[in-house]
């Protein structure tokens, strides 16, 4: 059972089991239990939103394991790349061990962007962990509303 995204929660499944006994063809079977917490990663993904030709935007990342999986981040690359750059380094977090995730939105055109920075780890439970990244950058002068991949067309 995939447990990604329920640490610190409870997670409740049920099970359908089909039978040949004719009174009780399907038996429901209800699972639930705690599910301890790998890594805490805050926030969970980026967006980033600003105009062509502004400060390029920087945002933190903060990933933090779990007190019982202790882990090293031992690489770092992203499934595309373009319009970001990023890196990792060793930070504490209120006395707890981590790593600080620095994304740099290098996008120098209106449109919008999606890709995904993959940090590998030494741990045999989740040996790579993922950060979600979107962007949206404007014209300097929208002032119409319109999402960036609109404003290059004609009415």
């Amino acid at each position: 059972m995939d447990t990604k995204g329920y640490g610190g929660r409870t997670l409740s499944k049920t099970i359908h089991a089909y039978t040949n006994d004719s009174e009780h063809r399907v038996i429901h079977f209800k699972i639930s239990g705690p599910v301890e917490e790998f890594v805490s990663i805050s926030p969970s993904y980026i967006r980033f939103r600003g105009t062509v030709g502004s400060t390029p935007q920087k945002e933190e990342v903060r990933i933090i394991p779990g007190e019982k999986y202790s882990f090293n981040i031992t690489g770092i690359h992203s499934a595309q790349g373009r319009d970001i750059s990023y890196k990792y380094e060793p930070a504490k977090f209120s006395g707890k061990r981590g790593y600080r995730l620095l994304i740099t939105c290098n996008r120098d055109k209106p449109g919008t962007f999606s890709d995904r920075i993959y940090l590998k780890t030494d741990s045999k439970f989740r040996p790579e962990l993922e950060v979600r990244v979107h962007g949206s950058i404007f014209r300097e002068n929208n002032k119409n509303g319109l999402i960036p991949e609109q404003q290059n067309r004609k009415p």
